[in-house]
C-alpha cells in the first residue's frame, strides 16, 4: 500500500510469463500478454485463434477424418473447438466454434451454443451426439448409407456411441487425448441414447433424400461454405413429429438464414 492506495497487480504463474508456448493444435505461439488484443481484428490467423481459445477448450481436428478418407480433403472446416459456458452452477451450457481456414488465414466462423436446460448431464448428452450430426453432413452418400444400416440395429444396451465415421479424437489445450474422459465416461442413460440415435437416423435418412454433390458443397470460394445452423441443436430434443417437420430435407435445415435454400451463403464476421 502506497499513499493510501492499494497497489493491485495480477498474479501470473511462470508458464504464463514464458514468451512462447504450445497451442492446442501443437504449434508454438506467443504467450498471452497483460494487454488483451482481440484476434478478430484484421485477418486473424489460426494460431491467434488457438491462443485465444485454448485456455479451457477441447477440439476435434478434422484432419483425422480426412486421413480416414471419410471426409474429402476439400472440406474447408479444419477444426471445431468445444467448451462449457460458466452460465450457472452446475454448468449446463456449451459453446462451439468451428472456423474455416485457408492456409494460415481464417476467413469465416461457425458458432453454436447448446443449452442443457436441465443440467450438465443434458449438455453432455447433446455433446455426445452433435459431432455425429456434423459428420453426417460432411461424409459421402455411401458412408452415410452404411452408417444408417449400422445405427438402425444398435446393440441392445446402446453402450457403443453412434459412429457415422470413426470416433473423433478430442484433444485438450495441452494436446492430450481426452476422448475417453469426455465421450465415453459421460454417456447418457440408455433410454436417452436410444432416443438421440433414433433422431440422428431420421436426420441421416432425410439427407439421403436430398443429396448434394461434392461439387455443390466444396466448390466456389471456401469462405462461403456454411455447414450447420443453430437450428440443429434445437432439433435434437424435439418430439418425433416436430423433428420430421423441421428436418424435412437437408436444404430446409440449411436455409434458416438463406431464403434461396442454397447450401452456400456468405455471413459476415465484421
Amino acid at each position: 500500500m502506497q499513499n493510501g492506495d492499494i497497489n493491485i497487480r495480477p498474479r501470473l504463474n511462470n508458464r504464463r510469463n514464458e514468451s512462447l508456448r504450445q497451442s492446442s493444435c501443437g504449434n508454438t505461439v506467443p504467450a498471452p500478454r497483460l494487454r488483451f488484443r482481440s484476434p478478430f481484428h484484421g485477418s486473424p490467423t489460426a494460431e491467434n485463434l488457438d491462443s485465444f481459445l485454448d485456455t479451457k477448450t477441447l477440439h476435434v481436428n478434422f484432419a483425422d477424418y480426412v486421413s480416414q478418407e471419410r471426409i474429402s480433403a476439400k472440406c474447408p472446416i479444419k477444426k471445431v473447438h468445444a467448451s462449457q459456458l460458466a452460465a450457472n452452477n452446475p454448468i449446463e451450457d456449451r459453446w462451439n466454434c468451428g472456423f474455416i481456414q485457408m492456409n494460415d488465414k481464417i476467413s469465416k466462423f461457425v458458432f453454436s451454443v447448446i443449452d442443457g436446460h436441465s443440467g450438465s448431464s443434458c449438455s453432455h448428452a447433446l455433446a455426445w451426439i452433435v459431432l455425429e450430426y456434423i459428420a453426417a453432413t460432411l461424409v459421402g452418400s455411401e458412408d452415410l448409407a452404411t452408417a444408417i444400416v449400422r445405427l438402425e440395429s444398435p446393440p441392445p444396451d446402446c453402450e457403443l456411441p453412434p459412429r457415422v465415421v470413426e470416433q473423433p479424437i478430442l484433444y485438450n489445450n495441452k494436446g492430450r487425448n481426452v476422448t475417453k474422459r469426455f465421450l465415453t465416461n459421460r454417456l447418457p442413460p440408455p433410454d436417452v441414447r436410444k432416443f438421440l440415435v433414433e433422431r440422428l437416423v431420421i436426420f441421416m435418412q432425410e439427407l439421403t433424400l436430398s443429396p448434394l454433390s461434392e461439387k455443390q458443397i466444396f466448390t466456389g470460394r471456401v469462405s462461403r461454405v456454411r455447414v450447420l445452423t443453430p437450428k440443429l441443436a434445437h432439433c435434437l430434443l424435439l418430439p418425433s413429429n416436430k423433428v420430421l417437420k423441421c428436418l424435412r430435407t437437408r436444404r430446409n435445415l440449411l436455409s434458416t438464414s438463406n431464403p434461396s435454400r442454397s447450401h452456400l451463403s456468405e455471413p459476415s464476421v465484421d
